[in-house]
């Protein structure tokens, strides 16, 4: 087999798409030239099927001529299509020997697009029939399948349907299914399959899914497509527009190779197959290694992408020498310690670090050029939770795009519900929030929640397992006997303010809390504020643009902006170790598209900033006081003891005045 992408246009913006995100030289679509190429190799190679996949394959002005090239090759043809195709082209597919094409319709049931969308989808549907099969792509144990088996039903399609889980780009962005969800995927899976054998409709796989996330009699049942599962991990390979070839999108880091090299697909393969030699050892769980089903021939060890994501030894962007010498680029990691290297700067030996960002209110296309220039850098994107059964603790936020964000972000999602004190007892409000996060992980898929309720917090774990819980900052959690109380509950810490600049507590932390450690790097309170319960209280009333309760405290000692728990790009180094992901806030501070691209730029490149342009909050300074590395180094070893020390109502008063009054455009808005 082979799969021949002829074009990245497609109509929609499924936030497990990896396809969009791959460079293919100048054009986007495959010329005739390079079309023909390909259909010679798979001749040479005795391939007797093409598939034809994008982006959205039938948007190519040339597809027909294609699909009938292929087909008088002696090829049959199966078309990977979201449906959306014109309906001339729906009709000149239906128009063919049904053993000869095949066209796969992706998201069919679970999606939950625009109705335009759906009726469009269900159109072309309706004049496939027979030619047309279902498959869904899992994002997760929300993802909505009870729809599948009706669309079949009502439509006459051929009686399969195909399964696959999103995988990681080799950046680690979008949509995918983390191993840890694997079970919980399965049990979805299993119910499906049992539902399916009663209308006669029989449940396929695609690559990815391995044994271990069924139980033992499903496998062996005649429910389970157990000729793939476990063992279906390319190369197949994709043949891009350009004429290069990768062996899968998620692959695409570790070669890439030149089509026209090649005489047949065979030798293409086998040279795909041996840049990825290297990592077959690894598998997407530390106990794959010893696992029976491995050792028996009967599983891969899973998506070779997904277990290279977890692999932790191989630096981001650093070559590895496979493939007779030539170098493959190593995906991606999350951040580790970077080490100093001779010969190179700071910033070039630093640790790829990967960012959630806030949601401000802005037109798709300018989330989608967010992804175009950082995509391997955002981890996700945070909102607050829609509706009104529970705020976000802060005053609300424009939302004039905010449906059609949430359906087409380039991102994932994770939601924000964390109001200091909860507006009910936990009893009362849980109920009403967990359907609210069920609807929008069914319908949009959520990486992760994060809250300030612990009570809270374990209900999401509990009925929301493959979504990620983070606790928040206003947790307050800043010893270890606190962290430890997360364990089993969080994956995510924020830790308090209290010690944002206390590395030796941080490391504490890190040592004390199993999961994953964020810091918030552009905006912070004033560490141990006392009047911080009350501001967040009064933000949480509704209030468009509550007034700083710290600010006559400011105005009387503006020096104690300088203790803020903020760190500027430039100064990130002090902290790599100490944190697996990274925060951008400002919902409020960063709501100018140009100000927020440029501060979440300067943040991924570490590129030199002042206080006054990170987007901070009141707490934050407010003139362009430069920030040196000794006032850095001295800080972070103070242990916050001001009440023994000028250095910084010193430091200020050397600096304000060399800032010569430029003051930030700043708002009196919330922190975070």
């Amino acid at each position: 087999m082979a799969n021949l992408s002829l074009t990245r246009r497609c109509q929609r913006h499924c936030a497990f798409c990896f396809a969009r995100k791959e460079p293919q030289g100048p054009g986007v679509d495959m010329s005739p030239p390079t079309y023909r190429a390909a259909l010679s190799r798979l001749k040479a190679g005795g391939i007797d099927q093409v598939r034809l996949l994008g982006g959205e394959p039938t948007l190519h002005r040339h597809f027909v001529e294609y699909v009938e090239q292929a087909l008088d090759a002696g090829l049959s043809v199966l078309v990977f299509s979201n449906g959306l195709m014109p309906e001339t082209t729906a009709r000149f597919l239906a128009s063919q020997d049904e053993g000869r094409t095949t066209v796969l319709v992706n998201d069919s049931a679970g999606d939950s697009g625009p109705r335009e969308e759906r009726q469009w989808q269900q159109r072309t549907l309706g004049i496939l029939g027979r030619r047309a099969s279902l498959s869904c792509t899992m994002t997760g144990p929300g993802t909505a399948l009870s729809g599948i088996l009706d669309v079949i039903d009502r439509h006459d399609l051929k009686r399969t349907m195909r399964l696959g889980v999103a995988q990681p780009h080799p950046d680690g962005g979008g949509a995918w299914v983390a191993p840890r969800q694997y079970a919980a995927v399965g049990a979805r899976i299993v119910e499906l399959a049992e539902t399916a054998a009663g209308h006669g409709v029989r449940v396929e796989f695609d690559c990815g899914l391995v044994p271990c996330m069924f139980p033992p009699e499903f496998v062996a049942s005649s429910l389970c497509d157990t000729e793939r599962l476990g063992t279906a991990c390319g190369p197949i390979p994709d043949i891009l527009a350009d004429g290069t070839a990768i062996a899968c999108y998620p692959l695409a880091s570790v070669a890439r190779l030149e089509m026209r090299r090649y005489r047949d697909l065979g030798a293409l393969r086998r040279a795909l197959a041996e840049a990825a030699r290297p990592w077959r050892t690894e598998g997407i769980f530390p106990a794959c290694a010893r696992c029976h089903w491995r050792q028996e021939g009967r599983c891969v060890g899973g998506c070779l992408a997904l277990a290279l994501h977890r692999v932790r030894g191989a630096a981001p962007g650093r070559p590895h020498a496979g493939l007779g010498g030539r170098s493959v680029a190593v995906p991606p990691r999350m951040a580790q310690p970077a080490a100093t290297l001779e010969g190179r700067t700071r910033a070039e030996s630093a640790p790829a670090a990967r960012f959630v960002i806030p949601y401000i209110d802005q037109p798709i296309e300018f989330w989608d050029r967010l992804a175009a220039d950082h995509a391997s850098a955002v981890a996700e994107v945070y909102v607050p939770l829609p509706g009104s059964c529970l705020g976000s603790g802060r005053p609300p936020q424009p939302s004039e795009h905010l449906a059609a964000f949430l359906r087409h972000s380039p991102f994932p999602l994770a939601v924000v519900l964390n109001p200091i004190v909860l507006p009910r007892p936990v009893e009362a409000v849980a109920d009403e929030i967990l359907e609210v996060l069920r609807r929008l992980d069914g319908e949009h898929g959520l990486k992760g929640v994060t809250v300030t309720n612990l009570l809270l917090a374990a209900r999401v774990r509990r009925e929301l397992p493959h979504c990620q819980v983070t606790a928040s900052i206003l947790m307050d959690v800043e010893r270890p006997n606190q962290a430890q109380m997360l364990a089993g509950i969080c994956d995510v810490l924020v830790p308090s303010g209290r010690v944002f600049r206390d590395r030796a507590a941080l490391r504490e932390l890190r040592r004390a809390f199993p999961g994953r450690l964020r810091l918030i790097v552009n905006e912070g309170c004033l560490p141990g504020c006392p009047l911080r319960v009350q501001h967040f209280f009064e933000m949480g009333t509704g209030q468009a643009f509550p007034r700083s309760l710290c600010g006559p405290l400011l105005a009387e000692r503006p020096w104690l902006s300088l203790t803020g728990d903020w760190v500027l790009p430039q100064h990130l180094h002090y902290y790599d170790g100490l944190y697996d992901e990274l925060k951008l806030a400002g919902r409020a501070t960063l709501r100018d598209p140009k100000r927020y691209r440029r501060v979440l730029g300067a943040y991924v490149s570490r590129t030199p900033l002042l206080p006054h342009e990170i987007g901070g909050g009141p707490a934050s300074p407010a003139s362009a006081i430069p920030i040196d590395e000794e006032f850095v180094e001295r800080t972070l070893r103070c242990g916050l003891r001001c009440h023994a020390c000028s250095y910084c109502e010193d430091y200020y008063g050397r600096h304000s005045q060399a800032a010569t009054g430029v003051k930030a455009a700043v708002p009196h808005s919330p922190p975070r």
